[in-house]
């Protein structure tokens, strides 16, 4: 795909009848650096707006309340409204320029070099970031695999099993832990050559033996051992853990047993699906558990097959975006870091990296959201009404309300100005999945 800058926006300086002039000093990327003159006219009249407005609001003696004449305002309140008077006039040959040089900011200009003199033109150097033009989206070859939607057995079991173990009996037993039990346990680090976490003991730390999540170095450590029992335990992440801040490290922790707890699972039958789970049987709880795995599976498929499909409509359309918008994402992003997970920004290395990979995913967002409009405009999307009558009908149908009832309640509740972006996405996606080869997944 070609990236070039706009074919409005004009590389040749600008100059209006009035004598205020514009031109681009610099253009690099998507950075442009504008050089804005306001003829002197245009600077009087700045002054004397501010100073009219002084005049309205203060008293001079020998004068009665907004009577003084400018010249007395004019020498006597000179200074003091020169930073209003940059304001506006930043502000309104700004935006003069940006029409007359045909430039679409995407970040807010950094103003420099200002000369403001009576008599003379006001001067002012902008720069900005600007929106990358984009000629045509490539969308040949597109290929997706679909996600499986099948629910099997096993998927069910796993529910219920999930379901008795929340509803488990524990209680405390007097002897080794075996593989289904739950241990308390203190942990004390012993070993952290890389600084993984912050602090040295953390006791009573929970330890599942029966949770396949539970990190398998600490079943292997703990099964067979009783209260007061302490056990050495070595945790070697793989290259691939999840979280990289564990990633390829290793940790070794003393853990000392304090409580060896049995869990007794509830029976499987009609009582537990009826007591915990409000069916009337253990049959009607697997098919209403069918019926919600399903629509699980088939969500995630569809919102799978969609990121395929973006992911390869921005790896096949390079684009630079504005990094002012980038930056911005990013903080807010550890903004929301501080206030609601502190402890993932401590350490050496940690908000750097939270950081990094928020301004890959910003940057990702950002050249989708290009793209998209483009794509929109290119291939000439349109939500028509009959595409929101029968979005209303469905949405009516899913929540068990009339047609009416439902259009009313997405107008009382203010969804219904973003319904047309909804449906606008709905048939990108549809389009871009028309224009794919879909194979089902092996």
């Amino acid at each position: 795909m070609n990236q070039d800058i706009s074919s409005k926006e004009s590389n040749t300086p600008q100059e209006s009848s009035n004598g205020f002039k514009a031109e681009i000093t610099s253009s690099e990327g998507l950075r442009r650096t504008l050089r804005i003159e306001t003829p002197s006219s245009a600077v009087e009249s700045a002054f004397d707006d501010e100073f009219r407005k002084i005049q309205k609001r203060v008293t001079l003696k020998g004068f009665r309340k907004g009577k003084a004449p400018l010249s007395h305002i004019r020498s006597q309140f000179g200074a003091e409204v020169q930073g209003d008077v940059i304001e506006n006039l930043v502000s309104s040959s700004y935006q003069s320029a940006l029409q007359s040089l045909g430039i679409h900011p995407a970040t807010m200009p950094k103003v420099t070099d200002i000369t403001l003199n009576i008599g003379e033109p006001f001067v002012c150097v902008a720069e900005v970031e600007v929106f990358p033009e984009i000629n045509a989206v490539d969308l040949k070859g597109l290929t997706a695999i679909e996600s499986p939607t099948e629910v099997t057995d096993s998927d069910i079991d796993g529910v219920i099993d999930s379901l008795r173990q929340r509803h488990a009996e524990i209680k405390d037993v007097d002897r080794p832990a075996k593989d289904t039990d739950v241990l308390t346990t203190d942990m004390r680090k012993t070993e952290d050559k890389d600084s993984i976490i912050e602090g040295d003991f953390f006791p009573d730390s929970m330890i599942d033996l029966s949770d396949s999540k539970t990190v398998k170095e600490f079943k292997e450590a703990l099964l067979g051992a009783s209260v007061g029992d302490e056990r050495p335990v070595t945790v070697k992440y793989p290259e691939d853990y999840p979280d990289k801040v564990f990633a390829g490290k290793s940790l070794t922790y003393s853990m000392t047993v304090k409580k060896v707890q049995e869990k007794t699972l509830p029976e499987l039958d009609d009582k537990f699906a009826k007591e915990i789970a409000q069916a009337d049987s253990i049959a009607a709880l697997r098919d209403r558990v069918r019926e919600g795995v399903g629509d699980e599976k088939q969500t995630t498929s569809v919102r799978d097959l969609n990121n395929q499909l973006i992911s390869q409509v921005v790896a096949k359309n390079p684009l630079e975006v504005p990094e002012g918008l980038v930056s911005r994402y990013v903080e807010d992003i550890v903004a929301e870091y501080r206030k609601k997970y502190t402890d993932q920004l401590e350490g050496e290395g940690n908000e750097a990296e939270v950081r990094e990979r928020y301004r890959v995913i910003g940057a990702n967002q950002l050249r989708w959201k290009l793209l998209s409009e483009k794509i929109i405009e290119q291939e000439n999307i349109e939500v028509l009404q009959e595409d929101t009558d029968k979005w209303i009908e469905n949405f009516s149908v899913r929540n068990g309300m009339p047609t009416e009832q439902a259009a009313e309640f997405l107008q009382k509740s203010g969804k219904a100005g973003e319904l047309g972006d909804s449906i606008r996405e709905e048939k990108l996606l549809a389009f871009l999945k028309s224009k794919a080869t879909i194979k089902p997944a092996k």
